[in-house]
This record gives C-alpha cells, structure tokens and sequence, in this order.
C-alpha cells in the first residue's frame, strides 16, 4: 500500500507580497517546520480564480477523509455486510468527508 501523509488535513492561509499562500497539510507539521502536502498560490487577484482555488483546496484537504470513507464502503459491499450499525457510520464518514471536500464541514 502506497503511504501518505496521515490525515486530518487542514487548510492555512498566509500572506506575502505575492498574494495570499494557502497550505494544506497536517496543522503541527505547518506550524512546526513550514511542512505541507501542497501549496496553492495567487489568491486574491481573480475573484473567478479565487473560487477555483478555494474548491480545490477543500477538495485536496478532504483528501484522506475521503480515502477513508471509500474504504469502509469498498469493505462493507465486497463482505455483503448489512448491518445497520455498520452501514449507517460508513454513510455518516462519506457525508462527513464529502461535506469537507464541498467546503459545509
């Protein structure tokens, strides 16, 4: 199995004279050492633009969650597993994942 950086991954927003920087990645690592998944740059000079960016934000941070979420969904259909218990917290971690990545969460 590929490795990645672990979830949860959150967004940070910085300014320089460029613009403004938006940061995903875990919060210690960004705090700490400036570390991240990836960095999107140029908010702030295309309103259009700036939209685009922030989905793509919200859908690169809601990574993990959604690699998570269609796991347990991926296991509960290849296992046939119907347990409401069961099918319902897998529902609640796709709402919950697809909420972050749509920027609701």
């Amino acid at each position: 199995m590929n490795t990645h950086t672990p979830g949860p991954w959150e967004i940070k927003l910085s300014r320089d004279d460029e613009g403004t920087l938006c940061h995903i990645g875990t919060p210690d690592k960004i705090a700490r050492c400036g570390q991240h998944v990836c960095q999107i740059n140029g908010w702030g000079f295309d309103y259009d633009a700036d939209k685009e960016q922030q989905a793509n934000a919200r859908l690169i941070a809601a990574a993990p969650d959604l690699l998570k979420a269609l796991r347990l969904a991926l296991n509960h259909i290849e296992h046939g597993w119907i347990d409401p218990k069961s099918c319902i917290s897998a529902a609640n971690d796709i709402r919950a994942a697809i909420a972050k990545a749509e920027g609701r969460a």
